[in-house]
């Protein structure tokens, strides 16, 4: 063999910093999305009015379209968006409903969640948000995920969101909610920003906490003596 075709730590390191696919996780230790069905609706339309929804047209009207969305979306065959139920593994309890829709030809699907604060542990929507940006980028092709939301819902954009968070616009008073006008801000999660500080976080939540090696020390680690 020639010294040519021998690789050189430089090629060795090239190899290991090739990334593996991005995989369409639904699930970590504290969250769990299943695939929405017609028959939540009902329970969807209850948590719309729980958060202050006041806009709702009536149930029968609200299930008609919801069952129609569903439909031209062909069962979640991944060709035009994605609607999950949120489940708390902790207690094995619905707390919300979110998705992905708006697929465009130009590169870009956006993300929308809603979750029942009274349910809800602390950091459950944000940990479902990370999800169902991953599952975006794993699904299609696409450049960037977009999220509209309000002075209410800004909380949720805490520590790995916000560092991969770019905010593109501002509609002033553009929702009513409330009985009052919200500015929405319009955020984009970019591609090369999940793959560079969004995807390790992610399998972390997904693997959890590093198990104890023999003698109580976690792996890795030393016991201290």
């Amino acid at each position: 063999m020639s010294a040519e075709a021998i690789p050189g730590p430089s090629d060795l390191a090239r190899v290991g910093q090739e990334r593996v696919p991005l995989f369409p996780h639904v699930e970590t230790q504290r969250v769990k999305l299943r695939a929405a069905t017609a028959s939540d609706g009902t329970d969807n339309y209850e948590l719309f009015l729980r958060n202050g929804m006041n806009n709702l047209p009536n149930l029968d009207m609200f299930l008609a379209a919801y069952s129609r969305d569903l439909a031209s979306h062909s069962a979640y065959s991944r060709d035009l968006a994605a609607h999950f139920v949120i489940r708390q593994r902790r207690n094995d309890t619905d707390v919300g409903f979110g998705g992905l829709f708006e697929l465009s030809p130009a590169g870009h699907v956006e993300v929308g969640l809603y979750t029942e604060p009274a349910k809800a542990d602390v950091g459950i929507g944000a940990e479902a948000t990370l999800l169902f940006i991953n599952y975006a980028f794993a699904t299609w092709r696409v450049r960037k995920v977009y999220a509209r939301t309000t002075d209410a819902a800004l909380r949720l954009f805490g520590g790995t969101l916000a560092s991969i968070a770019r905010r593109e616009a501002v509609l002033p008073e553009h929702q009513y909610f409330r009985g009052l006008l919200w500015d929405v801000y319009i955020y984009a999660f970019y591609r090369a920003d999940w793959e560079a500080r969004g995807r390790d976080v992610l399998e972390r939540l997904v693997a959890g906490p590093r198990r104890p090696a023999a003698g109580g020390a976690i792996s890795g680690q030393r016991t201290e003596e």
